[in-house]
């Protein structure tokens, strides 16, 4: 078997193993939880599976916002306790992607052109949207 490793998968390894080791010599649990929340080991896993990051990368960064302050709300504000809280919050976040995975546009497949698109990098978009609006343009003349 051939295993082939790719710069995204140095980056994920440099990435996972950084934020892993500065995770135990912080003190505070605040800190500790604003790493956890960072999307950079998921962004990197993304990339290095040969993946695009777009609109589900973004909208599940605000499923886990909102797993984020659902524990915290649940646990500071109605003092429930923390193994229920947390896993409620994890069904919550469980069902919140299963539910909006319909919702959430998916990038286009090359050579089409839907009415919308919605990617995370503005350079996508004006080179996807050139190259088919000469194309459209060249179709409507004939």
């Amino acid at each position: 078997m051939i295993i082939h490793v790719t710069v995204w998968d140095a980056v994920l390894m440099v990435a996972v193993t950084s934020m892993a080791g500065l995770l135990v010599f912080l003190r505070s649990s605040g800190w500790k939880a604003f790493m956890l929340s960072l999307p950079i080991p998921f962004t990197c896993a993304t990339l290095s599976l040969g993946q695009g990051v777009g609109v589900i990368n973004v909208s599940g960064m605000r499923a886990l916002l909102l797993f984020t302050y659902g524990v915290r709300f649940c646990y500071y504000r109605l003092k429930w306790p923390i193994v229920p809280v947390i896993a409620l919050c994890a069904l919550g976040y469980c069902l919140l992607a299963a539910g909006s995975d319909a919702c959430v546009p998916r990038p286009a497949e090359p050579g089409s052109c839907p009415g919308w698109r919605l990617d995370c990098l503005p350079g996508s978009i004006g080179h996807h949207n050139a190259g088919q609006l000469g194309a459209h343009r060249a179709g409507s003349r004939g």
